[in-house]
């Protein structure tokens, strides 16, 4: 996989190309930039959505003994943990070494925005919530997968959890995106629980993040279209049994307004 050109967008590509023409090393730079600078842009993760699922369609990001996905799915995806491996790491690695988010930024951006997660859910699920519920007015996060550097040792970035890049970026940021998955509890992780305590502590604004309202608001107004049928059924049989000529006015008006609902 290392021998094969990264599939990455062409806005990718060229932050990747500027970033290797500096010659910049991971480790050097992880100690020069804030932690609390870690961070990527939703366009950055709208990017990173479109690559991954172009590595999986060209089996650069593959099935495994511990993440059998399905790589005609589209709604979950290849957990975390597989992306990391298969891509993240490659890739970055080629780069020098640091972190997504500072290949892309090398000098990092302003954290408004702090995402916590499990790692077990699946790319697709992650980046579908995260990008539905992207706070307004946020311009940047720390995401760990992305923020941390993969292919680097980062003990002693998290020896002291006050001290962490995870403190030091929630700390900076407004706005707490919570990530839940359908496989795993957000807090079976450990540094996700130490996030939600830190987050209550400081008094952040903290979102649940959830898949697109639409299914919502299409079952809603499914129901409603039904009740109006009903509705205008129950007029029609009403006007069968008594006769049109025995409706009282409001009656008649009540009706019509029945029947036209559903075509409003």
């Amino acid at each position: 996989m290392d021998d094969e050109p990264p599939l990455v967008s062409r806005r990718t590509a060229k932050l990747l190309t500027r970033t290797c023409t500096l010659h910049l090393d991971g480790q050097d730079l992880h100690h020069t930039v804030d932690r609390g600078r870690w961070c990527v842009t939703k366009l950055d993760l709208v990017d990173f959505r479109r690559d991954v699922r172009r590595a999986v369609r060209e089996g650069q990001i593959e099935p495994t003994a511990l993440d059998a996905f399905d790589p005609e799915d589209s709604r979950i995806g290849p957990n975390i943990y597989t992306v990391n491996e298969q891509y993240i790491k490659p890739i970055t690695r080629k780069a020098g070494n640091m972190s997504w988010a500072l290949m892309l930024h090398p000098d990092g951006l302003v954290c408004d925005l702090f995402i916590t997660h499990a790692w077990q859910e699946g790319i697709y699920e992650f980046m579908r919530k995260v990008l539905n519920s992207w706070p307004y007015g946020a311009r940047s996060a720390y995401c760990c997968m992305l923020a941390n550097p993969q292919n680097l040792g980062i003990a002693d970035l998290i020896s002291n959890p006050r001290e962490s890049p995870f403190a030091a970026a929630l700390i900076s940021a407004q706005y707490v995106l919570v990530v839940p998955n359908h496989e795993v509890s957000v807090y079976m992780r450990l540094w996700c629980a130490y996030e939600a305590f830190l987050a209550y502590e400081t008094d952040k604004t903290i979102f649940i993040a959830r898949s697109s309202a639409l299914r919502d608001t299409s079952r809603a107004a499914g129901v409603a279209m039904l009740s109006a049928l009903g509705g205008a059924l129950v007029g029609l049989l009403r006007l069968f049994l008594v006769g049109w000529h025995y409706l009282r006015s409001w009656e008649k008006f009540c009706f019509w307004c029945s029947f036209a609902l559903p075509f409003a």
